[in-house]
């Protein structure tokens, strides 16, 4: 039953549970998103296909990639990993069809979001941080509640109302749990790229990185999201 409360040890326990139930299918659908995106925004616009080695941070390319992961990349391979985590898909390439068919209101969400936060990031951090919080379920609430325009994250509000330093906790720490295999992906294709000074597997590194890394995110804010709804529904749990 996934609409009930979780405290954060279940919550891991049945994240990792439907993880390591189903690994192909969610790297599946890692790759299907990350791959093109990456393909086209890293590859071809910003060069890291024929480009040499970069040592140092770019920050236009670092702006560029972080749009592109926040607005496109990550919210629809989470809207994907719950549509697997809540079964309402039989297998990966469903649900990438179907995150596809919902891709308008998704991306809009993503747009609006991505606005809100740079705006309250540029204003003190602070209410940056507080809204990156408040809005990370909504690609949850359009791939499994089908809300569209501004409701979508107006419903993670409503989710995450009172209750924001758990979901902040929750957020933190499944970022933290990805950063290990993402390390194990990345650092060896970067040591590579600085070898043989081209910048191919350093994409290479982001592509399988985020395929593996977002789905573990994902998987842990989709429970987080029936917790939360769970939670809303009886206030004195």
């Amino acid at each position: 039953m996934l609409d009930r409360p979780r405290d954060l040890g279940e919550l891991l326990r049945d994240a990792f549970a439907l993880l390591a139930a189903r690994p192909l299918g969610f790297l599946a659908v890692g790759l299907i998103f990350a791959g093109p995106i990456e393909l086209v925004v890293s590859g071809v616009g910003l060069e890291q296909l024929t480009s040499g080695y970069q040592a140092k941070i770019q920050l236009v390319e670092t702006g560029v990639g972080t749009l592109s992961s926040y607005v496109l990349t990550t919210p629809l391979i989470t809207a994907a990993s719950a549509l697997l985590v809540a079964g309402a898909v039989p297998h990966a390439g469903r649900a990438a069809i179907r995150t596809v068919e919902t891709s308008t209101p998704l991306i809009l969400a993503a747009i609006l979001a991505a606005a809100g936060v740079a705006l309250g990031l540029f204003f003190l951090i602070i209410p940056g941080l507080y809204l990156v919080v408040r809005w990370f379920l909504f690609p949850q609430a359009v791939a499994l509640e089908h809300h569209t325009g501004v409701a979508p994250l107006r419903r993670s509000g409503e989710l995450t109302e009172g209750r924001w330093f758990r979901a902040a906790g929750v957020i933190l720490l499944a970022n933290l749990l990805a950063l290990l295999p993402g390390g194990l992906i990345t650092l060896p294709l970067a040591a590579l790229a600085e070898s043989r000074d081209r910048e191919w597997p350093v994409l290479v590194g982001e592509i399988l990185g985020q395929a593996v890394t977002t789905p573990i995110v994902a998987v842990i804010a989709t429970l987080l999201f029936f917790d939360l709804r769970a939670r809303r529904a009886k206030p004195f749990d």
